[in-house]
């Protein structure tokens, strides 16, 4: 084949998607949904090989991901009120993440912001970012900690920190810290004596 023929057949094939797209991804949607465990296996494949490749994606196209979350946006609402049993599994994520289901807590009562921060304090002191799910998953591993070593004094604390509901409270602290400015300059405002300290103690320890 000659560069001019694999040019032309290039070119063919890049005007068949664009004349037939709305065919083309119905066709690639029904293999999703027949074969998922195969879709979401080569996902993972790709981003295993591509690191990065999304986040890059996302910061060179700002105006098509924003569509593309837009959309994405609708259809979560319209099935959150259209499934029930898609509607009652996202609130008793929410439950889970948001409120306290140990120890004979209410399931309406929020964590206090005390505790929040007092979590961040730790991941700061252990010189960690509060902004990474591991690394707030590490800090809250020592408070819960320091709680359990406390026994009856310290179980309410304990019980917000259940080893069940760790890994959702690091995900979404962490991912609010990254994403609010506004949270993370009151936590410094609210928290300044405490993080004087640290600093200072990290400061000695250093010297």
């Amino acid at each position: 084949m000659t560069p001019e023929e694999h040019e032309a057949r290039l070119a063919y094939a890049r005007n068949y998607r664009e004349a037939n797209r709305e065919k083309i991804n119905a066709r690639q949607n029904q293999r999703r949904r027949e074969n998922p465990e195969a879709n979401r296996e080569a996902a993972r494949k790709f981003r295993r090989n591509n690191p990065g490749y999304h986040s890059q994606w996302r910061l060179d196209n700002p105006e098509k991901n924003a569509e593309i979350r837009r959309i994405e946006l609708i259809k979560q609402t319209e099935r959150y009120r259209n499934d029930s049993e898609y509607r009652e599994k996202k609130k008793a994520k929410q439950r889970a993440i948001s409120y306290c289901v140990h120890g004979g807590q209410s399931d309406t009562a929020h964590i206090p912001r005390a505790l929040i921060d007092e979590v961040r304090l730790k991941c700061i002191e252990k010189g960690l970012d509060p902004g990474i799910k591991c690394h707030m998953l590490l800090a809250i591993i020592d408070v819960q900690t320091k709680y359990s070593n406390m026994g009856r004094a310290g179980d309410t604390e304990y019980n917000w920190l259940h080893p069940d509901d760790m890994d959702h409270r690091a995900q979404i602290w962490s991912g609010a810290w990254r994403n609010s400015k506004t949270l993370s300059k009151n936590f410094y405002a609210r928290n300044q004596l405490a993080l004087d300290y640290i600093y200072q103690a990290s400061n000695h320890d250093g010297t």
